[in-house]
Parts: C-alpha cells; sequence; structure tokens
C-alpha cells in the first residue's frame, strides 16, 4: 500500500526506500520491545506505521519536486505536530478518600469493562486498574460505589503489598466487583490469599496502548513496606510514580537506579510513600525527583500525625505542589493531551 501510494512521486526509487523504511520502522519497533523500558512495543506498530505513512509520503515527494522543500518541510512540521495532539492520552486517576490507608482507580479512558464469561479470558476485557482497597470492608465497598459511577464492573487488582491498610477492602470489593486479574509483589505470594499473578521487577502492566505501566521495586524480601510494588505508570507526556508503603533505604536504590528514566519520562507526579510517614519520601528521592504534585493518602487524626510535617517541608523545598485526602476528600487527576487536571 505504502509502495502504491508513492510511485506516481518518487518513481522506483521512492518505492525502493518507502519499502525499506517500512522494514526498518518495523525492525525497530520489535528491538524496541527487548529493552527494559521500551516507550514502543512491537504491538504497537501498526499504529506507528500508521502515524508516520503521511509524513514518510512528504517527505518523500518532497525529494522528488525540490523546488517546493520548503513547503513539504512546513507541512511535515504541522503534521507531526497535528498527530502528537491527536494521539489517545486521556487518563483518570483517582485517589480515594479511605481514611488511613491507600486506594487508586487508574482509569485508561477506554471502553467500558463487562463481567466475562468464564471461557473467555477476562483480563483481556477489564480496562480499569485498581491499586489497593483501603483498611477494611468500608474502604472496599467505597472502591466499588466508585467502580460503579464511573460504569465498571470488571477490574484488574494491584496489591502493593500484604498490609491491612491496603488490603483491607479487597474481601467487601470482590462480592461486588468481578475481578479479571489479580497481581502482588513476586516476594509476598505467602501472605496474600488467592492465586495472584506475582509481579516482578521489570515486568510491565497490560495497559492501553497509549499508556505504559512499568514495574520497578521490590528489589530484594525485607520488611512488608520494602515489599512495596512501585509502579511507572506514562500516559503521553506525563508520568506517575506509584509508591505503595515505599521506605527510605528502598528510595535511595529508586533514585540510583532509575533516576534517568523519571527525566526521559518526564515523571513529575508522586504518590507519596507511606502516608506522608518519616520513613518515606527522602530527601535524596524528592531532590532527585523534584515532584511538581504530590499526592497523600491519610486518614483526619489518625494517630500517627501523618503525613509528616518534615515530609511537607521537603516536598514543599523541591517546588511540589502537595494535596491530601484528609483535607480535601477523593482527589481525581485527569489528564487530557499532556496537561493534568485536577
Amino acid at each position: 500500500a505504502i509502495t502504491a501510494v508513492i510511485m506516481p512521486v518518487g518513481g522506483s526509487l521512492a518505492a525502493s526506500v518507502s519499502s525499506l523504511g517500512f522494514e526498518l520502522l518495523m525492525g525497530l519497533s520489535q528491538k524496541a520491545e527487548t529493552l527494559s523500558f521500551a516507550i514502543i512495543r512491537a504491538s504497537d506498530s501498526m499504529d506507528l506505521l500508521l502515524a508516520s505513512l503521511p509524513m514518510v509520503c512528504l517527505f518523500l515527494a518532497s525529494m522528488a519536486l525540490r523546488r517546493y522543500v520548503k513547503w513539504m518541510v512546513v507541512t511535515i512540521l504541522v503534521g507531526s505536530a497535528s498527530i502528537l495532539v491527536l494521539l489517545p492520552r486521556d487518563i483518570s486517576m483517582i485517589m480515594l478518600d479511605v481514611g488511613q490507608g491507600d486506594a487508586l482507580i487508574i482509569d485508561p479512558g477506554s471502553q467500558r469493562s463487562e463481567p466475562q464469561d468464564s471461557h473467555d479470558n477476562a483480563e483481556d476485557h477489564a480496562s480499569v486498574w485498581v491499586m489497593d482497597t483501603g483498611p477494611g470492608e468500608r474502604s472496599g465497598s467505597l472502591v466499588r460505589d466508585a467502580l460503579e459511577a464511573m460504569g465498571h464492573r470488571s477490574i484488574n487488582l494491584v496489591l502493593s503489598h500484604a498490609d491491612s491498610d491496603h488490603t483491607g477492602g479487597t474481601g467487601a470489593l470482590e462480592k461486588s466487583v468481578h475481578v479479571a486479574s489479580r497481581s502482588i509483589p513476586w516476594n509476598v505470594s505467602d501472605s496474600i490469599d488467592g492465586a495472584p499473578k506475582t509481579l516482578l521487577r521489570g515486568d510491565f502492566l497490560p495497559l492501553p496502548s497509549h499508556m505504559r505501566g512499568y514495574v520497578l521495586p521490590p528489589f530484594e524480601p525485607g520488611r512488608r513496606n520494602t515489599h512495596s510494588l512501585v509502579i511507572l505508570v506514562v500516559s503521553g507526556r506525563t508520568g506517575i510514580l506509584l509508591t505503595g508503603d515505599m521506605e527510605k533505604e528502598e528510595e535511595h536504590q529508586l533514585a540510583a537506579t532509575y533516576g534517568r528514566l523519571f527525566d526521559l519520562l518526564n515523571v513529575r507526579i508522586l504518590k507519596v510513600a507511606h502516608h506522608g510517614s518519616s520513613t518515606s519520601s527522602s530527601h535524596e528521592l524528592v531532590q532527585r525527583f523534584k515532584p511538581h504534585l504530590a499526592l497523600i493518602s491519610a486518614g483526619t487524626g489518625n494517630p500517627f500525625g501523618h503525613p509528616h510535617k518534615d515530609v511537607i517541608d521537603r516536598l514543599h523545598e523541591a517546588g511540589a505542589q502537595t494535596l491530601a485526602t484528609m483535607d480535601l476528600g477523593a482527589i481525581r487527576l485527569r489528564q487530557v493531551t499532556s496537561r493534568p487536571r485536577i
């Protein structure tokens, strides 16, 4: 199809170049999939090729019609900008107010999900992701109500670690919502009931093509909080770091290992670890990460004093705006194109 479109413009040379370009682009996308943190996956190859086709045609036309090169360059630039604007980047993340605990809903903005027949692969059909379910039955019901309001009855569930303030609502949620897939850290499988999928560092969450979900730590077994999954969600030009109850030692490893990746992917939204405890949000991580927006889930009047003042001070010194459920209730972050909205 590409050769048929370009042949009248550039003749056999253009056809050869386009054919070579097609093979090169496909090869690069397949090679990128093998990288630890590939931004392009081979499954996206056709989307990439379709988006690139007009630009390839215009480029080859500019080669054949040299006196129009300047106009062709302008057209390519404008067309490229239009493609970037039109790419699907709608994402909604809700940090629910579940008291002293965590519960997040990530809605990629795709079709609503329905319970699937037992003969179907339900994981392929659930579009929404829930990370943690809060401290008890009430929080599980709250997550259910939010999902119903959004039109979702089937979910992918991720539990960051085994502490009850992150898993306590799971039973109540599972009674009323179909759980298409269940994922936990690789090193706490004996602490959580059921037969969930274990996630390893370097795994991907199977999100829609306009998003990426990278599994970072845990690096090694340790205390329950250091078991926490850390997940990096990237949509468009915005990255969101979800940290569970990660503590300072793990944060140091995270900053040293992935700091450059955060810069590359523009990761500037932080789910503050461990409800704003002073055991987390270390100076090293905050200064390396420099979040623009820091989201905190903590209960009003909680006995731990979360979020701790020194954590808030560190975040403010790094230039972050802090938002807490204890002050605002549920917090919804919605991204349309490249600009997050609260």
